[in-house]
């Protein structure tokens, strides 16, 4: 289960932007993530999870491309006591700062939220002009819950 969140994690991190030819692309992705890792993962199941994930109404904008966005995926980036945190993908907007966490399996609520809090609380020190939200997107439910 660890390499199957491992692989998934691995092609959205080649997910920028969602457009016409996404579907193309994601199987291009998925593809070379197979290869690179040498693992074999039902494409089919990878594919329509990540489609479904993407065109989420909850998340779907943060795949869109925007004016002056900048997204940062795997970034990683440091809290006050020099902890190492690696991003799955940040949302940089003139106003507004979004870190997007991805999730395989079943949904671990608390123990997910409060990792999303402290990313949040990072994003907030380097990004004080801007105000912070955290989603987590559950890939196999389809889910995404906001964290305030």
């Amino acid at each position: 289960e660890r390499r199957r969140g491992d692989f998934i994690h691995r092609v959205m991190f080649f997910v920028e932007e969602v457009g016409d030819d996404f579907e193309d692309r994601l199987l291009k992705i998925n593809r070379r993530v197979k290869e690179e890792n040498l693992l074999d993962f039902s494409e089919v199941e990878i594919f329509d999870r990540i489609i479904s994930i993407v065109n989420n109404n909850e998340v779907s904008g943060y795949f869109k491309t925007a004016q002056n966005r900048e997204i940062k995926r795997e970034q990683e980036y440091v809290d006050f006591s020099g902890n190492l945190f690696r991003m799955d993908r940040v949302v940089i907007d003139p106003f507004k700062v979004t870190v997007i966490d991805y999730k395989t399996g079943a949904n671990q609520g608390e123990k997910y939220h409060a990792q999303l809090e402290n990313y949040m609380g990072i994003l907030g020190d380097i990004y004080r002009d801007r105000s912070v939200a955290g989603l987590i997107a559950y890939i196999d439910l389809n889910e995404v819950q906001t964290v305030r």
